[in-house]
């Protein structure tokens, strides 16, 4: 055989090895691609997930805080309606006291129609030489509401 036709078979087989180990390369080479595109999906994904669990962690919390705010506005409620049925009992308790007060003004002979003690004041011994005689006992000289 003719060297030349054996160079060029020589050349012709390194020509296709080499081509074999070109596509061999970029196969594999599309492969390590393909599986580092696989792990950057799985990372976004894992990433995604908790991400959607923080999410959902807030959603509850604010959740939790509706709840609070409503619990908190309603026992506000309760607390102005027992305020103000206490503020009505008190009125009463200070109608009835008057209405006390009053009785034993009409009662007391000592006692004129406008509730003024008179000037008679030796006929109580329990009103007090230096009492005010425009007073009565147990009440605040300045408002005149009970002690």
């Amino acid at each position: 055989m003719d060297t030349n036709l054996l160079i060029w078979i020589v050349v012709v087989v390194v020509v296709i090895i080499i081509i074999v180990i070109a596509v061999f390369a970029s196969r594999r080479s599309r492969e390590a691609r393909v599986e580092a595109n696989r792990h950057q999906a799985a990372d976004l994904r894992e990433k995604g997930a908790d991400a959607d669990l923080a999410a959902r962690e807030r959603e509850a919390d604010a959740a939790r805080a509706r709840a609070d705010a409503e619990q908190a506005r309603v026992k506000a409620e309760r607390l102005s309606r027992e305020s103000s049925e206490r503020q009505s009992d008190a009125e009463s308790a200070r109608v009835e006291a008057e209405q006390q007060f009053k009785r034993a003004d009409d009662v007391d002979p000592d006692v004129d129609a406008h509730g003024n003690v008179k000037a008679n004041r030796d006929a109580d011994p329990n009103m007090r030489p230096d009492a005010d005689p425009n007073v009565r006992p147990g009440t605040d000289p300045d408002s005149g509401r009970t002690l």
